[in-house]
């Protein structure tokens, strides 16, 4: 259901920049804006440094191309409106009166990076960039190994872990739905 409320806003992105440049003034502008950014949500910023960019479109060649450029658009659109509407849903089903300690808020934001395809890269952190470079979407692959060993699992307090495994559990029914 959470992806389904980030079409819309996709769609509009691969139409236009100005409509990729209002959702993202929309997700800075929540109240948890900051929290994203202390806790370590991976946020794809298009204007930044490669490092920053979502891994398929690591390019500033991809933003010159029409067709490629609105799909870049579309794709990182979606995803920072999906971590973010995640981030901001988990912390409220968690949070008391809304609000999570430091390190539960680092525990979410960790799951959401993973299950959303920004696995950790461990001791060659520094060499993502350049490992994107030779590789397909080096975080990709790690975060699905990441997901099936249940990094996300491995962070946190007693709370955190229920969550997350809730999360897991909701994936595993919608799989079994659609087999």
């Amino acid at each position: 259901l959470r992806a389904a409320k980030s079409f819309p806003a996709m769609i509009k992105a691969f139409g236009s920049q100005k409509a990729q440049d209002r959702v993202d003034a929309e997700i800075n502008s929540r109240p948890n804006a900051q929290l994203y950014k202390d806790a370590g949500l991976f946020l794809a910023d298009q204007h930044a440094g490669l490092s920053r960019m979502e891994e398929v479109y690591m390019s500033r060649w991809a933003q010159k191309i029409p067709i490629v450029a609105g799909s870049q658009r579309a794709y990182v659109t979606f995803l920072n409106r999906f971590r973010a509407d995640s981030f901001d849903a988990m912390t409220a089903t968690l949070g008391r009166n809304g609000e999570v300690t430091q390190a539960e808020a680092e525990a979410i934001a960790n799951y959401i990076n993973v299950s959303t395809g920004r696995g950790p890269l461990a001791k060659f952190e520094q060499a993502g960039t350049a490992l994107a470079t030779a590789f397909f979407s080096p975080r990709l692959v790690s975060s699905r190994f990441a997901l099936l060993a249940g990094q996300p699992l491995y962070r946190g307090n007693a709370r955190t872990r229920k969550l997350i495994s809730q999360e897991y559990a909701r994936f595993g029914i919608g799989i079994g739905t659609i087999l």
